[in-house]
């Protein structure tokens, strides 16, 4: 039958013609996303190339059909395409999705890391200043102590204990 309408697209009646079903089941493949519908002002058109693509089954009748999509492979030089089933095609569509999202979280998650790298490092950087800070204090604490006993003076610690006392350590240290 040829379409009267345009090369690529036809009625729902003459779909239905074609494939030799209702027009209620080629409304039904169009609910189901068997068949691409298109509108041309009130008119629905069914694609050509589609009613082409889907294969009912003889055994089963109608309802068992397979929708077929070409995908280019590329496999040792060869340029035949493989027909997948739509299932499959949308199932590869999810994953695909499915893929890129995890890249975009494994993009922010680096993008956190390195950030932390970043943050570990500036407090390295601030803990071996005051690491050196705190080396200096003690020098001169040492270098006082040793200037005071050289003098005759003896530093005391609470009223009249000796600096030779132990004090006890504090909560944190024991």
């Amino acid at each position: 039958m040829e379409p009267k309408h345009s090369a690529e697209s036809i009625t729902v009646q003459e779909a239905a013609r074609f494939l030799g079903v209702s027009t209620k089941t080629i409304q039904r493949y169009l609910a189901r996303g068997l068949l691409t519908k298109v509108k041309e002002g009130a008119r629905t058109l069914v694609l050509v190339s589609e009613l082409d693509a889907l294969n009912v089954s003889e055994s089963g009748g109608r309802g068992q059909e397979k929708r077929s999509v070409a995908v280019p492979h590329r496999h040792a030089g060869s340029q035949d395409p493989i027909l997948l089933a739509r299932a499959d095609y949308e199932a590869l569509l999810l994953e695909l999705g499915q893929l890129r999202k995890e890249r975009e979280l494994q993009g922010e998650f680096m993008a956190a890391v390195r950030e932390l790298e970043e943050r570990i490092a500036a407090l390295q950087d601030r803990l071996s200043t005051i690491q050196n800070r705190l080396e200096a204090a003690e020098s001169s604490v040492s270098e006082l102590s040793r200037k005071m006993s050289e003098a005759g003076r003896v530093p005391t610690g609470r009223e009249g204990e000796s600096a030779s006392t132990k004090l006890p350590k504090p909560w944190w240290q024991k």
